[in-house]
């Protein structure tokens, strides 16, 4: 029965014209070309956040609600478009440890920035802390994901 099948499918292929044929080198450039928008977004994300991080730390305290949200968002959608497109290109790949080490490290930073960002509103006792770890972490998160991005992208 699978015999009769393989030979099936073969001869369908064979009946295909040859545009169809090449259907699968299309598809790969446009998941190239998907990919490569996806990433280019994702940078247009970061450089948003990191503009709009620098024009809250220069309002100072109280932040702006308007442009705290606006950051938060972009932030948020930013993160979330990172870990969808890292998910994807992880699928259908053989990752090392070190890689999964890599991805597991990047996304612990990006709670970590979260979660600094919203205490920073409030007024805590370790808010210079907070502050400090909001002004590394972006710009090492950041370097990691291009890092990730590619060594994923090199297989």
């Amino acid at each position: 029965m699978f015999r009769l099948l393989t030979l099936k499918l073969q001869r369908q292929r064979a009946d295909r014209p040859a545009s169809r044929r090449t259907g699968i080198k299309s598809f790969n450039k446009e998941v190239a070309l998907s990919i490569t928008l996806k990433i280019t977004v994702i940078g247009v994300l970061f450089l948003l956040i990191i503009i709009s991080g620098i024009s809250l730390a220069r309002t100072g305290k109280p932040y702006s609600p308007v442009l705290f949200n606006v950051h938060k968002l972009i932030s948020l959608a930013g993160v979330v478009l990172t870990g969808i497109v890292v998910y994807n290109l992880l699928r259908g790949l053989e990752v090392s440890p070190l890689m999964w080490a890599l991805v597991i490290v990047t996304g612990v930073f990006f709670i970590i920035l979260i979660v600094s960002g919203g205490l920073l509103i409030l007024d805590k006792p370790f808010y210079n802390l907070l502050r400090t770890i909001h002004r590394i972490l972006p710009a090492v998160s950041i370097i990691l994901t291009a890092v990730i991005f590619f060594f994923l992208l090199r297989k």
